[in-house]
């Protein structure tokens, strides 16, 4: 059994995909509606716009959304629940505060960069730049730093950790035999 298709007028599209384009920004930036929130009506103002029969833009829409969240829901759920579970424990501050202990007083904005680098590997950007930066500005005002260079190493370090975890081979054990892959 195949789905059911639709060909549009493809002078039609282009004007329908300008115009939920245009409505997908104003939705964001002068109404403030969530940008999922208006992704979702911007793509229902360009089906319908298409000349999609109803029934269709709904299941494609459906479709498109579901098949999108199903690859990345889990993996956006799990960092940021981390991020906040890290944040709302004090964990990343006390692994800051372990680190500040360890290199001293003089040294914390290394300290926060490893730190960055830790806490990077475990959480996603967003999560992390939440976690660290809050913690930047604490560190520098008990430590007596400029806060620019303590937010700095974080900042930088961060994305480097971004950037190492995704190109590390990740290797997964079974009693069968090992398998190796590259991360995402």
């Amino acid at each position: 059994m195949s789905d059911p298709t639709f060909m549009a007028d493809p002078t039609r599209l282009v004007i329908a995909a300008i115009v939920g384009i245009a409505l997908l920004l104003a939705l964001i930036i002068k109404f403030k509606l969530h940008p999922v929130l208006s992704m979702m009506v911007s793509a229902l103002a360009i089906g319908i716009g298409a000349g999609m029969p109803l029934d269709l833009v709904a299941d494609t829409v459906t479709k498109g959304v579901g098949t999108t969240l199903q690859n990345i829901a889990l993996l956006i759920g799990l960092g940021s629940m981390f991020g906040q579970i890290l944040e709302e424990s004090g964990g990343a501050k006390k692994i800051a505060q372990t680190f500040i202990d360890t290199f001293g007083q003089g040294h914390s904005s290394w300290a926060l960069g490893i730190t960055g680098l830790v806490i990077g590997t475990t959480v996603f950007f967003e999560a992390g730049v939440v976690v660290l930066i809050p913690l930047a500005f604490s560190v520098a005002s008990q430590t007596k730093s400029r806060r620019s260079t303590t937010a700095s190493r974080c900042s930088r370090d961060l994305p480097l950790a971004m950037r190492l975890c995704r190109h590390r081979p990740v290797r997964f054990w079974s009693p069968a035999r090992s398998v190796s892959t590259w991360a995402p």
